[in-house]
């Protein structure tokens, strides 16, 4: 952005506004923003973070999807808006082979993993 006395903005991302990702699975994860495969996790990896500028406007539909294709966990982002230090979207799967989460806006909170068998990860 151009300033009106000629300097540029050095403003940074703001961090409530970057995607992320945790794959608490035993298997790869797929992460698809809007229908495009943007990055793949390593089972049990570290976090996986997506800026703001990196990602297509919003809205954001997330998925989390194993290596055939099978939409593990969704996430739909339809606006930051309203995204910040106390308010954001939070999707979290307990699935058999692990927990995935995925966030935008503040980490989230809440039980320790609990494996759901019903919820496989093939």
């Amino acid at each position: 952005m151009l300033l009106a006395d000629g300097c540029t903005s050095t403003a940074l991302p703001d961090p409530y506004h970057s995607l992320y990702v945790t794959n608490g699975t035993d298997v790869p994860v797929v992460v698809v923003v809007n229908g495009l495969a943007l990055d793949t996790l390593a089972p049990g990896g570290p976090a996986l973070v997506m800026k703001e500028p990196d990602l297509p406007f919003p809205p954001w539909a997330v998925e989390a999807r194993n290596a055939g294709g099978r939409v593990l966990a969704r996430l739909d982002v339809p606006s930051l808006d309203e995204v910040g230090p106390q308010r954001g979207y939070v999707e979290r799967a307990d699935l058999a082979c692990g927990r995935l989460e995925m966030w935008v806006g503040p980490p989230p909170a809440g039980p320790p993993f609990s494996p759901d068998p019903a919820r496989p990860c093939d």
